[in-house]
């Protein structure tokens, strides 16, 4: 659950309660860093994870906002969609 940290500004009254970890990392001198996210999600029964990298992103709160978009589109489509599916099934 983003309670304090880097993205939890990110997920500040967000729909379900999100796990997640922000990094930054560092590849060199006068070369941008590269930012990290991975979470889950809902915090206290996880139907899905993501981890997000982007190069020369500078700081892991910025893959955080992908995040935060990937489980927006996550969450419609199951309110929209109830999860019939199987384990290994893709979700058209």
């Amino acid at each position: 659950m983003v309670d304090e940290g880097s993205a939890s500004a990110i997920f500040e009254n967000y729909q379900e309660k999100i796990g997640g970890k922000t990094g930054t990392a560092q590849i060199g001198n006068n070369v941008t860093d590269n930012a990290l996210f991975v979470a889950f999600a809902p915090f206290d029964d996880p139907e899905i994870a993501i981890a997000v990298v982007i190069e020369h992103g500078v700081k892991g709160a910025n893959a955080a906002y992908v995040a935060r978009d990937i489980f927006d589109k996550y969450f419609e489509k199951n309110e929209i969609m109830p999860n019939n599916n199987t384990i290994g099934e893709l979700i058209r």
